[in-house]
């Protein structure tokens, strides 16, 4: 099984980004990502489909105490500008779903990482870069599996028990598609009729 992931580099007050370590330290394939709305537009059009199987993508959430795999992604960009000065505001794609759900977490992943106690499974994926991969990447690979996990900073959680924590994942990650098989079920739309306030995070 092909595994890639993907990391950020610096921006605001991150200079260097736990994301992009934690790719680094993985064992598998990874690129990183400039904190920049054409860099990941970049990135994403020029992969080779039979490069992986799995896309994990990695981004790190300022605020956060566990890794987070994140369930979906939405249709959204908020206010704060990427490292180039770029602030789309606004639907990422016009007409497209508002919910663009993981093709990764699968509902057996989720039953161990449920019990996993430093794993917490998220429904915010904010709305600045983390999102923003996460839906284009989503969109872009219908036919692969694809999962966002944010992770706090290492002086939140050390880099060490990060990396530990990033194995048990991906060895669960292969486990479990290799019960389901590599293709992913079909993605879609998921109602949310309320649309909750978009979180304006500090985050990739």
């Amino acid at each position: 099984m092909r595994i890639l992931i993907t990391g950020f580099g610096p921006f605001g007050r991150i200079a260097d980004n736990p994301s992009a370590r934690l790719a680094e330290l993985s064992g598998h394939d990874f690129e990183l990502i400039d904190v920049a709305y054409d860099s990941v537009d970049t990135l994403l059009a020029g992969l080779d489909p039979e490069r992986f199987d799995v896309l994990l993508l990695i981004g790190v959430d300022s605020n956060g105490e566990v890794l987070k795999p994140e369930l979906h992604a939405r249709n959204w960009c908020g206010k704060k500008p990427d490292v180039k000065g770029l602030c789309p505001v606004g639907p990422i794609d016009e007409g497209s779903p508002f919910i663009l759900n993981s093709t990764l977490w699968s509902d057996d992943l989720l039953s161990t990482v449920e019990v996993d106690p430093d794993l917490q499974p998220s429904r915010d994926a904010g709305d600045y870069l983390c999102n923003y991969v996460y839906y284009r990447a989503l969109q872009s690979f219908p036919q692969k599996r694809v999962g966002f996990l944010h992770i706090p900073p290492f002086e939140k959680v050390p880099r060490e028990q990060q990396v530990e924590v990033l194995g048990r994942i991906l060895k669960q990650i292969k486990d479990s598609v290799a019960v389901s098989g590599i293709q992913p079920g079909q993605n879609g739309e998921q109602v949310d009729l309320s649309q909750p306030s978009l979180t304006n995070c500090i985050e990739n």
